[in-house]
């Protein structure tokens, strides 16, 4: 049981450093990622930072939610959603993913 909440502790200590370096590529306050505010850039922020963590860690989209402050796992079932057809379509959209990765390692 401890080693269990041991690795969920470093999950969600590396988890906010996606929402760091979120905040800080899109030029945004970390607390506004995880606001109820839904102005398009500011939730497009917020999904592509929910899809990095679901992307890179091995969460539960109940605990990404809880990380972000969202009311249930559909939120970021749609973040997911939501980027990887981005993803598919733009270049703009994986050169963002990319160096926002690359800002965590």
């Amino acid at each position: 049981m401890r080693h269990t909440k041991t690795n969920q502790i470093k999950k969600e200590a590396t988890a906010k450093r996606i929402l760091k370096a979120t905040a800080n590529f899109y030029s945004f306050p970390q607390r506004a990622l995880t606001s109820q505010a839904r102005t398009h850039s500011l939730a497009w922020a917020r999904h592509v930072a929910m899809y990095l963590t679901w992307r890179l860690y091995d969460m539960s989209n109940c605990d990404i939610a809880a990380l972000y402050n969202r009311r249930n796992h559909g939120s970021v079932y749609h973040a997911i959603k939501t980027v990887k057809a981005k993803l598919d379509k733009s270049q703009r959209v994986r050169d963002e993913i990319a160096a926002i990765t690359l800002a965590i390692a």
